[in-house]
């Protein structure tokens, strides 16, 4: 595969492993090569890179923010190669999801099944995090996109596009409830209910909700794992 850069190899492998020689292990790579390149990007950005702590390498802000860029820098020269191989009739590439686990089933890996149908040579990579990490990890380009609730825009951040998903009940099929066309919160509050609960970014939207009716939320139980909440 072409390389984009050879320092960038060097540099986003030591900073993934905290040392040179671990990254020349990985790498395939002297120290004694990716060290020189280190020492003549800081020379010629005119910045420290790296704290040469005893025993490994720490990022400095300076090498933290070029870390950032040069990934980000990556993902787009990838995103050429493919857009060459378009231009060929060919397809292929590789796509980094990041979620919150509530979105983790259903709709989200329906519709990866499908892309991959139809897309054969592109693979992908789904992991789940809470809210604030999947915000971090796509600030970072550490992914190339996210899914999470309650996005805002800004200069870290783009919102490609954004769905309003109401607030809902779960229950098993014989509950006195389930036979309802609609149900408001106050046919619920008799009910011993389960409420998600932080860091669940859906409990602080509950919490409101309770609120405005002035319910007693502390009469509920709570919960912060999706599938238990499920189950």
């Amino acid at each position: 595969m072409f390389t984009f850069s050879r320092f960038t190899r060097y540099f986003i492998e030591v900073a993934r492993q905290g040392s040179i020689r671990k990254a020349s292990d990985v790498l395939h790579v002297s120290a004694s090569a990716i060290d020189r390149q280190i020492l003549r990007a800081e020379e010629e950005l005119g910045a420290q890179l790296f704290e040469r702590l005893p025993g490994r390498l720490r990022l400095t802000a300076a090498g933290e923010l070029l870390l950032v860029d040069v990934k980000q820098w990556e993902k787009n020269f990838m995103r050429t190669l493919e857009r060459f191989d378009e231009l060929k009739g060919l397809r292929r590439g590789h796509v980094e999801i990041a979620m919150i686990d509530a979105l983790s089933e259903g709709a989200v890996t329906a519709a990866v099944a499908e892309l991959l149908r139809e897309y054969p040579g592109i693979t992908f990579s789904l992991s789940t995090a809470g809210n604030q990490e999947v915000r971090r990890l796509v600030a970072s380009a550490a992914v190339d996109f996210g899914l999470l609730l309650d996005p805002v825009g800004g200069a870290e951040l783009d919102v490609l596009a954004f769905s309003e998903v109401p607030l809902g009940l779960a229950m098993p099929p014989d509950h006195p409830l389930a036979d309802k066309a609609a149900v408001q919160l106050n046919d619920a509050v008799p009910y011993r209910l389960l409420l998600p609960d932080a860091p669940l970014m859906v409990a602080e939207h509950a919490r409101v909700l309770y609120q405005r009716q002035h319910v007693d939320m502390k009469q509920f139980t709570r919960c912060n794992d999706v599938r238990t909440l499920r189950a």
